[in-house]
């Protein structure tokens, strides 16, 4: 039989690791700014553009793991 709980885990791993990726960015700005958060209107293009790569790789992560389960149950019903 297929493992398809390996794949699963795998796609599921991608997708925490782009998400906590861009946390973790997006926090980092935000400390860095935190003693001088006038700064931070500067910073906003950078921001914007870690949360929008972030939105997109976690759009695809979900989209390929929504996939993956959807090819389970179809194996589901094929036995």
């Amino acid at each position: 039989t297929y493992n398809y709980d390996k794949e699963i885990r795998k796609l599921i791993a991608a997708l925490e690791m782009s998400f906590n990726s861009g946390i973790a960015n997006v926090k980092k700005v935000l400390d860095d700014t935190k003693d001088s958060p006038h700064l931070l209107p500067g910073k906003t293009p950078g921001l914007t553009s870690t949360v929008t790569s972030m939105d997109l790789k976690v759009k695809k992560g979900i989209m390929d793991l929504k996939r993956k389960l959807m090819d389970v149950g179809k194996k589901k019903d094929e036995l």
